[in-house]
């Protein structure tokens, strides 16, 4: 996606002869997260019959095919489709190659042997190609403009002059004097009654052009200027003139008219801000703060000790307002903010709105990091400030990324994408905060960027591994289920933890495929102990699911198939969450387990104690056990009030009629502990820590401890 924007479905191009490096192509741009269409072609007829068959959004092009090459590619594109980015995508071809074809339109090269920026580079080429895209759109437009003013001028009464050069009288018609607004005995016929009605900044340049064509520079006389009407505003006008000359050359006289174009000057501004300019906002837009930003950077060659600061400014929880009270108060509130920033602007200082409830803001000619620190963090506080929106009070906070340079040569686009890497940092650490770029939060960056492609890869290639730990009856001694936990297998790291991707995979929502392979795998495992024990008194299993999972409504039919699938009775399948997924969503909450419970599949409320609202929580959501904290566990018989909890808890949960696990249970005084309070189930190293699915089979045969 591009950052605050989801991208849709791109529909990708790729001109190759080798259908395998179209592939591996295509598996690159999957990989860095893109929803893309592709298809292939290798000849010039079959891009020319392809290019009109659907609606393109990229062009991936190699060097060289046989008989065929990028130069023809571009060539057709520019003929044909003009408004469609092309990327070089080849072997190593030379920087004259290189050159001749970004001469001929080509957005971007990549070698082939380096393909880990393909996605970026796709982005931003399209990126570049919507605002071309823009402004090409804005320029038909103030061009039909102007074609329509030329229409309603040729059939308008203009203004008409004629200036007697010798004698230095100038016959003003009625129309020129009445579009100023005045009549006709009210203005003489000396020239000062024009040139001293011209705006100041436009005075001298209409001199100078009326002179350069006296003296016989151009064939006729041509400006745009700003005169000032009788009402006190500034009218623009277009003079035109042509000088009549004597035997020698000299002028002697000069007619011509004068046009009010101030429609047309308006339109023009209203068209160029438009393409500038944010449309809700007014603020400048993506393309105009970078071109400011760039502007700022290379004025630092001339001004040693200087730097440049990109803040970067993402709202926290603007979706639930625009959720809650709908997208006009969002825009009202967007609008809002973009008042609150520009009141932080310096002279020659720049806010924008880069996207969706995302802004910059451009710091000029700073001394040091600190200043912009002390601009974000008033940003901050003025944010946290109640706000008035739809008639409603609403509360709310920042997350801002800063930026610096002192080089002159940075790269716009990398100053402000450092600032949006410090951004992710500072909402990462809580929100409502700033953080200042350093190299390795883009270490960071990178490394997360790996992990998602792999950990694309590893739900492809199925490298999720199911260990199993037992859950034991603390009076029999005799394992009566498991809790399923998740390890990667990876490839060159070998096996990780849950700790090392789970909540990666759910920040970026991965974790929904992860898991749908993980219950897959569970109900294949169940089936085998249900044929174990033919009575019904096999083993049960729970696996744990995140909030991501609990959100969807369709989780129970998921459950359902994979049970269906595998020929597991459902009452072998218990689902563990936590408190924090029922507080995320609490309505879709309640609906996926009053869901599950239709299907007999029971519910633990995981890590249950830590919490602040858990007993509230307990007469809200019918859940079936809870399964105390191990951290709690741990320090039974060593912590007063930790024992006193875990007491707690087991009576409330016999008094609900609720199963109890402990987790953690790892010597046998904790577990002689629990047992006297009359905790039925616990798991724990004392017992067995978590292991494969052979091995927890072995376990199952074993006679009772």
């Amino acid at each position: 996606m591009v950052r605050g924007v989801a991208m849709a479905e791109i529909r990708v191009l790729i001109v190759d002869d080798s259908a395998d490096d179209a592939e591996l192509i295509a598996r690159r741009l999957i990989r860095s997260g893109l929803d893309i269409r592709t298809d292939r072609v290798c000849t010039a007829p079959d891009l020319l019959a392809t290019l009109d068959a659907a609606p393109w959004d990229i062009v991936l092009s190699d060097h060289v095919m046989p008989g065929f090459s990028s130069t023809d590619v571009l060539r057709i594109l520019a003929e044909r489709r003009p408004d469609l980015a092309c990327v070089i995508v080849s072997g190593r071809i030379g920087e004259e190659a290189v050159a001749d074809a970004f001469r001929l339109g080509a957005a971007a090269y990549c070698p082939k042997d380096r393909l880990d920026p393909l996605g970026e580079i796709v982005r931003r080429a399209l990126r570049d190609a919507a605002d071309r895209r823009a402004r090409l759109a804005a320029e038909a437009a103030l061009r039909i403009s102007e074609e329509r003013y030329a229409l309603a001028a040729a059939g308008a009464n203009d203004g008409l002059w004629d200036w007697d050069l010798t004698a230095g009288v100038v016959y003003y018609s009625l129309r020129w004097k009445r579009m100023l607004g005045y009549e006709a005995y009210e203005l003489g016929d000396l020239p000062s009654e024009w040139y001293t009605r011209v705006h100041p900044d436009d005075a001298q340049p209409m001199l100078d052009e009326l002179a350069l064509h006296l003296i016989g520079g151009g064939p006729h006389f041509e400006h745009e200027h700003r005169m000032r009407h009788r009402d006190g505003s500034w009218r623009w006008m277009l003079a035109r003139g042509m000088a009549i000359r004597d035997s020698d050359g000299g002028p002697t006289r000069m007619a011509g008219s004068m046009t009010d174009i101030t429609e047309r000057k308006e339109a023009e501004a209203r068209l160029a801000h438009g393409a500038l300019h944010d449309a809700l906002t007014s603020l400048p837009n993506r393309a105009l703060f970078m071109e400011r930003l760039a502007t700022a950077l290379g004025r630092l060659t001339d001004r040693p000790g200087a730097v440049v600061a990109v803040l970067f400014i993402d709202l926290d929880r603007f979706k639930i307002i625009n959720d809650s009270l709908g997208h006009a108060a969002g825009d009202e509130f967007l609008v809002h903010v973009g008042e609150i920033l520009e009141a932080h602007l310096r002279p020659g200082d720049t806010v924008g709105r880069i996207g969706g409830d995302e802004f910059a803001m451009l710091l000029d000619d700073l001394h040091d990091v600190d200043e912009a620190s002390l601009v974000a963090n008033r940003i901050l506080v003025e944010i946290q400030k109640p706000h008035r929106v739809a008639a409603r009070e609403v509360f709310t906070s920042a997350s801002i990324g800063i930026a610096v340079s002192a080089e002159a040569g940075r790269r716009p686009e990398h100053l402000l994408r450092d600032a949006d890497t410090a951004m992710y940092r500072a909402k990462a650490l809580g929100k409502s905060r700033c953080m200042v770029f350093s190299v390795t939060m883009h270490d960071d960056a990178v490394a997360l960027l790996m992990l998602e492609s792999d950990l694309r890869h590893a739900i492809a290639e199925e490298e999720f591994r199911v260990y199993y730990q037992p859950v034991v009856s603390l009076d029999t001694g005799r394992i009566v289920g498991f809790e399923a936990l998740v390890r990667w297998l990876h490839p060159t790291r070998g096996l990780l933890s849950p700790a090392a991707f789970v909540p990666f995979a759910e920040e970026t929502g991965l974790v929904v495929p992860i898991g749908r392979q993980i219950l897959a795998s569970v109900c294949r495992q169940l089936r085998v102990w249900q044929d174990m024990y033919p009575a019904g008194l096999g083993p049960w299993t729970s696996v744990n699911f995140s909030g991501r999972q609990f959100g969807q409504l369709e989780l129970d039919e998921q459950i359902g198939d994979e049970l269906e699938r595998a020929g597991v009775d459902a009452i072998a399948l218990q689902a563990e969450i936590t408190e924090t997924v029922l507080i995320q969503n609490y309505a879709a909450a309640r609906e996926v387990l009053a869901r599950l419970r239709k299907r007999r599949i029971r519910v633990k409320l995981d890590d249950f104690g830590t919490g602040y609202s858990s007993l509230s929580y307990l007469h809200r959501f019918k859940v079936d056990g809870l399964k105390i904290d191990q951290n709690f566990v741990g320090r039974l018989g060593n912590d007063e009030d930790s024992t006193k909890i875990v007491a707690a808890i087991i009576t409330l949960a016999r008094a609900l009629a609720l199963d109890v696990v402990a987790e953690g249970v790892e010597t046998s005084d904790q577990a002689r502990l629990l047992r006297e309070m009359g905790c039925a189930f616990a798991q724990g190293y004392l017992f067995s820590p978590a292991v494969e699915p052979d091995k927890a089979t072995e376990l199952l045969l074993k006679p009772a401890q």
